[in-house]
């Protein structure tokens, strides 16, 4: 029968995997690692910490800044969108991820007029308007549709 070499008197650890897991690993960066860009911290008894055991670093500065969990819901937004910058000045709290997405649209350079001219805005706006959108949908529904024929679509 295998015994571990801690059972045997040789060893440190009771198995691989014990010896290999959290700070034993090479790889371990002392809890701290980088994943999409944000910083994640290793701190498994955290109510929001991923199934291995990791928040983001931004939340937990959010939460002690405010002295409480945050919810489900809230969103920490980076004002300069520097996703590592984790500074409690660049932080800002949205109640959903509704209000953090308008946070990100109105910032857009289409719709502030940087990238396109203002007739060109214009034009855009007029090219999707209800009228146009209602009359596409009835050319483009069943018998008005060109690749509708006999009772199915073809592709």
């Amino acid at each position: 029968m295998w015994q571990s070499k801690a059972k045997k008197g040789k060893g440190k650890f009771c198995s691989i995997k014990c010896g290999k897991s959290g700070e034993f690993n090479h790889f371990w960066g002392n809890g701290r690692r980088k994943c999409q860009g944000y910083i994640h911290i290793y701190k498994p008894s955290h109510p929001s910490a991923t199934k291995r055991g990791y928040v983001p670093e931004h939340r937990l500065v959010m939460e002690q800044y405010l002295g409480r969990y945050l919810t489900k819901k809230e969103v920490v937004h980076h004002k300069n969108r520097i996703r590592d910058d984790n500074r409690i000045e660049n932080l800002e709290l949205m109640e959903s991820q509704s209000a953090h997405y308008t946070e990100h649209l109105t910032g857009n350079k289409i719709w502030l007029g940087k990238k396109h001219k203002p007739e060109t805005i214009e034009k855009m706006k007029r090219s999707w308007t209800k009228e146009r959108k209602d009359n596409q949908t009835k050319v483009n529904r069943g018998k008005g549709n060109p690749n509708y024929r006999h009772g199915k679509y073809i592709s």
